[in-house]
């Protein structure tokens, strides 16, 4: 049996003419548009990036409602990248759009959260070890005085309360004195009498 060449070539199967390609590159998909998004107002918004041919908003055909998508058609591929440039993750009608050719779109799939980068740190700057020692030095310095500050006000307060102390003696002692002074006092009145 003789071997039979297959021409469908590398395509599988379907040969995409080049107006098909041609519309794919100058149509685009708008996504997530809210409900009240009307054709008027995508041609008002996509007309500012060149000339919109026509814009067509999927809707649902049983609730007759909006699917939340639209096609925008452009005259040329270069207004259809100037748009996809200027509106995509744009905001209509509150919503964050996304804009993209009409080939490129594919199944809705989970996206991925957005990621967090991270500032580099920075490199850390090697001091000379001359620079290091004298940091180290004043350091130590610094704790000496510091704990010099905290014997300094421990030696305060101790003298201080020994200040009481002794005024507080003091105290006694004068009131110990005028106490017999009274009492030698009335015994010498006594004695009058």
């Amino acid at each position: 049996m003789p071997a039979t060449r297959d021409r469908r070539g590398s395509s599988g199967g379907r040969s995409r003419s080049p107006k098909r390609r041609k519309t794919e590159k100058t149509t685009l998909t708008v996504s997530n548009l809210t409900r009240k998004v009307n054709e008027d107002h995508l041609k008002e918004i996509f007309g500012h990036f060149g000339k919109v041919k026509s814009v067509t908003i999927a809707m649902d055909k049983t609730a007759g409602l909006p699917l939340g998508y639209a096609h925008v058609e452009y005259a040329s591929e270069a207004e259809a990248e100037k748009a996809i440039t200027h509106a995509n993750r744009g905001q209509i009608d509150g919503n964050l759009v996304k804009v993209e050719f009409q080939g490129e779109r594919k199944a809705p799939a989970k996206e991925a959260p957005p990621r967090v980068v991270k500032a580099p740190e920075p490199t850390r700057h090697r001091e000379p070890v001359r620079d290091r020692e004298r940091r180290d030095r004043e350091r130590e310095n610094s704790r000496d005085r510091r704990a010099g500050a905290r014997r300094d006000r421990s030696r305060d307060r101790r003298d201080d309360r020994d200040a009481k102390g002794r005024d507080h003696k003091e105290k006694e002692k004068a009131s110990d004195r005028k106490d017999r002074e009274k009492e030698k006092e009335k015994e010498k009145e006594k004695e009058r009498e």
